[in-house]
């Protein structure tokens, strides 16, 4: 498969703190890949730097052939490169339908308003509900079809069920099931090991800011991802 994004020896820091360490990866087109690590391992910030929200310290970030490291992040989300922060980040005070035509980018045969509602049918009746009044399941459906509507070619979904009620986990994940069914590229950073395993083609795992184990779900046991997310059984860091 060829490798729609490239990342090459990423390091990235937070002042004088070293937060992505030599972070080298493929995700290619069509494939789902999960992103799992504890808290602090630097999953955000790696996604941040892969869409340009934050700037690398080393390395290199590649899109489809071409090096975008130094490209700005409203530049990405021209060529295909959306976010969806941990954190939703909606407009609070525009309603589901203004934060989703807010982020339009039209294509032909691309996500319009019509298909996101259609892929995520939670938010329909929500269409002019204002989104400081949407509960955490209904603001990340919100947000998810928001960077779906810049049509993008590499979705990246930060914290996917952080916070969320199972019943609401359940929605969105059967929402993105949809999109993966429809070919979708995705890289996710996900806390639920069994959702991860669950969605994901492939499974990267980092601890302290580097990849510590990487394979596909199917190889890969959960107790060998959870002993590379604690850093046990001898996991190289």
């Amino acid at each position: 498969m060829t490798a729609l994004l490239s990342v090459r020896d990423l390091d990235a820091r937070h002042g004088l703190l070293p937060a992505v360490r030599d972070v080298s990866f493929e995700v290619a087109e069509g494939e789902t890949v999960a992103l799992v690590g504890a808290n602090g391992a630097g999953k955000t910030t790696l996604l941040r730097t892969i869409a340009g929200a934050h700037r690398p310290s080393g390395g290199s970030v590649s899109f489809d052939g071409r090096d975008v490291t130094r490209v700005r992040a409203h530049a990405r989300v021209g060529l295909g490169i959306a976010l969806v922060p941990e954190g939703r980040k909606l407009f609070p005070q525009l309603t589901v339908e203004e934060n989703l035509l807010v982020a339009r980018r039209p294509r032909e045969n691309g996500w319009n308003l019509e298909r996101v509602l259609e892929a995520f049918p939670l938010l329909q009746p929500l269409r002019t509900r204002i989104a400081a009044t949407l509960s955490g399941g209904e603001q990340q459906a919100t947000a998810i079809g928001r960077a779906l509507m810049t049509n993008p070619r590499l979705l990246l979904l930060d914290e996917v069920s952080l916070g969320l009620a199972p019943v609401a986990v359940d929605a969105v994940y059967r929402s993105l099931q949809t999109l993966i069914e429809s070919g979708a590229t995705m890289v996710l950073v996900e806390q639920d090991l069994a959702r991860a395993l669950a969605a994901a083609d492939r499974v990267i795992c980092m601890l302290e800011g580097r990849v510590v184990l990487t394979g596909t779900s199917s190889e890969l046991s959960r107790e060998e991802i959870t002993g590379a997310y604690f850093g046990l059984h001898g996991v190289a860091q």
